[in-house]
């Protein structure tokens, strides 16, 4: 799996986001962050996170903030451990 750092943390695994977007049109990138595999999705407007986590470890309360601020932004809810999705503001 090629990786091209984007960013320190986070890491575009090329191939897989190739293939996400093969199944799932609306992925924008996958992601790897210490071993877990991030894949963010564009659902109408609103960017939402899905968290792979293959080795079972413990996802921090600290870790899903800065996942969610990172890919997100500040306005965000935790669905899941797994799901992080946008939150639209409905005055604009």
């Amino acid at each position: 799996m090629k990786k091209i750092d984007i960013f320190p943390e986070f890491l575009l695994c090329e191939e897989s986001t190739n293939l996400k977007k093969k199944q799932f049109p609306n992925a924008l990138g996958v992601y790897n962050y210490r071993d877990f595999l991030i894949t963010l999705y564009d659902n109408d407007g609103i960017k939402s996170v899905d968290i792979d986590n293959p080795t079972d470890k413990k996802i921090e309360d600290d870790e899903l903030e800065n996942i969610a601020i990172h890919f997100i932004g500040l306005n965000y809810k935790i669905k899941t451990n797994y799901t992080i999705e946008e939150i639209k503001d409905d005055n604009n």
